[in-house]
């Protein structure tokens, strides 16, 4: 009986400890940019360990940067359902929120996000997209000067504070809003399309 119980126990070190490496080298080859390769790592710790919400999540961020916006949302809801305080997950899915015009539900989404961390600039972010969205101009410019305040690297606070300016025409502005973006993280991708 003693036999058959560690070798069980041991069996469960060997799962947790595949599970664990198959999850670091996923999200190493991500970190990078190895989508491919990510996902079959992630895949791997999902058929040890379907609930492992964080593999959910960057299942989704992958799916995200290929565009395939349905498939990125299913699986941040997945990781949520699995972990709800995966506040990363919970940014991400508004932000898909307020793309697809589901302003009701982005805005529960990012108000749980900012009633736990009220300085969470990815949902500033979101929140200023949704109060452009929902014609709230000067909303949306405070939290993106909010942003940009503290992160003036930030992409998507600087896009959206450009465009507002760009709407009243104000494009020395915007210009200049992009150019402190820019020289604050010259490798931002979003800001050199």
């Amino acid at each position: 009986m003693f036999v058959i119980a560690t070798g069980f126990l041991s069996g469960c070190d060997n799962y947790d400890e595949r599970k664990s490496a198959y999850f670091a080298k996923g999200k190493q080859l991500f970190e990078v940019g190895d989508d491919a390769r990510a996902q079959l790592e992630l895949k791997n710790t999902l058929q040890i360990d379907g609930k492992h919400a964080e593999s959910w999540y960057l299942l989704g961020r992958i799916e995200e940067r290929a565009s395939e916006y349905r498939k990125a949302f299913g699986n941040y809801s997945r990781a949520l359902e699995l972990d709800p305080s995966l506040i990363d997950a919970r940014v991400r899915r508004a932000q898909l929120l307020v793309a697809g015009n589901q302003l009701d539900e982005a805005g529960k989404e990012i108000a749980t996000v900012l009633g736990q961390q009220p300085e969470n600039t990815s949902a500033l972010v979101a929140r200023a997209a949704l109060l452009r969205r929902q014609g709230d101009a000067v909303g949306a410019r405070n939290d993106a000067a909010s942003v940009l305040a503290d992160d003036p690297g930030n992409a998507g606070a600087a896009a959206l504070m450009a465009s507002l300016l760009t709407e009243d025409d104000k494009l020395d502005d915007a210009r200049q809003v992009l150019e402190r973006a820019i020289a604050a993280d010259p490798d931002g991708e979003v800001l050199w399309l």
